[in-house]
């Protein structure tokens, strides 16, 4: 089994390509970026929610004459979830945070690809010295 292993992963270090395209799959389908895309996904429509949620206004008239009249009206607004605006910079304060935690994601996630596509490599290289030696 080892050595199935070993010569497979000889054959993927001869191609050049192959530690561009490990990162690059690792880039696309990793859960923990899968997630964090969705997450920021989330962030960004709620932000767009956040401006389509007026605050509902209750109006109250008594009229004496015209039904039109409204000079002794009193207007109410009730304030749900907050204040329109506050909603609005919370709700980017919010996306800002899922971008920056995807980005973090991102870094540490190539970081570890990196390496670990290295380990390999360095190993491979061993591989191929210690034949030479032979």
């Amino acid at each position: 089994m080892a050595s199935f292993v070993l010569l497979s992963f000889q054959a993927a270090c001869a191609e050049e390509s192959f530690g561009v395209d490990f990162l690059k799959k690792v880039l696309h389908s990793h859960p923990i970026l899968v997630q964090s895309h969705k997450n920021v996904r989330a962030a960004e429509l709620s932000v767009e929610a956040s401006r389509l949620q007026p605050n509902p206004t209750l109006t109250l008239a008594a009229t004496a004459g015209d039904a039109g009249e409204s000079s002794n009206a009193i207007t109410q607004n009730f304030e749900i979830s907050g204040q329109p605006h506050l909603r609005w910079r919370v709700a980017q304060a919010n996306e800002q945070s899922a971008l920056g935690r995807l980005e973090a994601s991102r870094r540490s996630l190539l970081a570890s690809a990196y390496r670990a596509w290295l380990d390999l490599w360095v190993g491979y290289q061993l591989t191929q010295l210690a034949e030479l030696r032979q």
